[in-house]
């Protein structure tokens, strides 16, 4: 699910204007891995011809929200969820 945007509501983080970092190793194929506990160490070459996945998720504050002048009546938004992704291919 990391590997194509939109995230689920429960992926951003709840605060606002504090974003949330992700970031994702081997996560194509039938090879793919499930979490990992730390980061590959910089010799380490299994992760070669594999994918690296780093997402950024924020809630980004509306300075007073936007209020029912502009939605529909009883709605309000006071923040906006933003997304940020990159895919990459691991050289080795």
């Amino acid at each position: 699910t990391w590997s194509n945007p939109p995230y689920l509501a429960a992926a951003y983080p709840t605060a606002i204007n504090a974003p949330w970092l992700y970031i994702c190793y081997n996560t194509q194929g039938a090879g793919k891995t499930g979490t990992r506990a730390a980061p590959p160490v910089a010799t380490d070459s299994s992760m070669k011809g594999t994918d690296l996945l780093v997402v950024v998720l924020s809630r980004y504050g509306l300075f007073g929200g936007l209020t029912s002048q502009y939605l529909k009546q009883g709605a309000g938004i006071t923040s906006i969820q933003l997304t940020a992704w990159q895919h990459f291919s691991v050289q080795g």
